[in-house]
């Protein structure tokens, strides 16, 4: 496949477009096949995950902080739309301390499973809800280890629940290295049932030596898991140095038979998320990180169903880019979204890459602020859907954004 030219621009939102948030229409004149539209009210309001709806809509994930100025006023925010982006219904979900969306799925029966990290006012817990088309609580669980910090990665479906995986600080105890190390998060699961109840042979903590942190567990066409995260774990490969991408198996107990080396090179590598393909391979997003020079590139790898190394390495931009999600795109390579800091202040990033990492096109949304990328999927007709957060004036809102299959929006 022949290299395209690169096309990079610029989104500059304009300051009037802050009155359209949680309308029914949010960009003049109306348009079916690109639009930007902005959800949320007072303070900022950040998007994380998105998902496709039954009926062609979309549902949002994020945080919503009213009053930025002032601690434990933070719920997870969530946002319902239609195949338009305009605003069916939009909910907020948390305590009484500070709650943060990360991850949502989009389950059967119109219902939807999303979660979250939960301050209770002495530690952080994951917390997790199921709800149901109208927004409304089905039911919700608190996950942890008191007087511990646990942090969210994400939520999956699987074949007969859902499994939520991230990071604890309640480390293993009794693990053997070398060198000794000074060992502070491992990776945290808790396999629930359709029901919604911990399963009492999974909720796991594995790890090494160091740092592990989980970003997500899924499973496989064996029935079987597979593991995806980040850790320093030594290593005797000299091309393993620093933090590096893990992926290793697991059984229908979460055990994990063999968790073998790492992925990755001699500068740090971070998983962020990773999507399975429909060859039934794997890619993981995370960035590269030089720590001379601190350029950072996004980084992506492959890795085949039985989580043998396909291939790996940065997708060489000219920008400063950190990795945030990929997706598969339709027609051969991938679509991936990042955070492009290259003058101090941040964009959101989209670029289509071939599977050998080479860029076909590149382009950049944001305006004068910090504008953050979520997550991004491709639609059926090949357009692109992304939701993130925009900064206009002075308070962050969440977006919605769709593209057409070259990433363009036509405003």
């Amino acid at each position: 496949m022949s290299k395209r030219a690169r096309h990079i621009f610029s989104l500059f939102v304009i300051p009037l477009l802050w009155f359209g948030c949680d309308t029914s229409n949010n960009v003049e004149p109306r348009n079916e096949s690109t639009f930007v539209k902005f959800y949320g009210q007072e303070g900022d309001q950040f998007g994380a995950d998105l998902k496709a709806t039954a009926d062609g809509g979309f549902i949002m994930i994020g945080t919503s902080d009213p009053n930025p100025f002032a601690e434990g006023d933070k719920d997870i925010f969530v946002v319902r739309t239609d195949n338009l982006g305009n605003l069916i219904w939009s909910s907020t979900f948390g305590g009484d301390f500070d709650d943060e969306g990360v991850s949502i799925q989009a389950i059967a029966n119109n219902e939807y499973v999303f979660g979250g990290n939960h301050d209770n006012g002495t530690d952080q817990d994951i917390i997790a809800y199921k709800i149901n088309d109208q927004g409304l609580v089905l039911d919700s669980l608190i996950l942890g280890f008191p007087g511990e910090t646990e942090t969210l990665g994400a939520i999956s479906v699987i074949s007969d629940g859902f499994i939520v995986a991230g990071t604890t600080t309640n480390i293993v105890p009794g693990k053997s290295g070398s060198p000794p190390r000074v060992d502070t998060e491992d990776i945290y699961s808790v396999r629930l049932d359709n029901a919604f109840v911990p399963s009492p042979v999974w909720t796991t903590r594995y790890g090494f030596p160091g740092f592990d942190r989980g970003i997500a567990i899924l499973q496989k066409t064996d029935g079987d898991f597979a593991y995806f995260g980040t850790t320093d774990k030594a290593s005797n490969d000299p091309q393993l140095l620093g933090s590096n991408i893990f992926a290793f198996p697991a059984n229908n107990n979460g055990l994990v038979p063999d968790a073998g080396e790492p992925f990755g090179t001699t500068l740090n590598e971070e998983a962020v998320s990773v999507s399975a393909t429909s060859v039934n391979s794997f890619v993981v997003v995370g960035t590269s990180t030089d720590p001379a020079t601190l350029q950072q590139d996004i980084f992506l790898l492959q890795l085949r169903s039985d989580l043998e190394f396909e291939s790996q390495g940065t997708v060489n931009s000219s920008l400063n880019v950190v990795g945030r999600a990929v997706t598969e795109a339709q027609d051969g390579g991938f679509i991936v979204l990042g955070e492009e800091t290259t003058g101090g202040e941040s964009d959101i990033y989209l670029a289509k890459v071939t599977v050998r990492n080479e860029i076909l096109w590149e382009t950049t949304f944001g305006g004068d602020g910090g504008d953050t990328p979520g997550s991004v999927i491709q639609l059926q007709d090949g357009s692109l859907v992304l939701v993130g957060s925009i900064e206009l004036e002075t308070q962050s809102k969440m977006a919605l954004i769709k593209t057409s299959s070259d990433g363009g929006t036509g405003l």
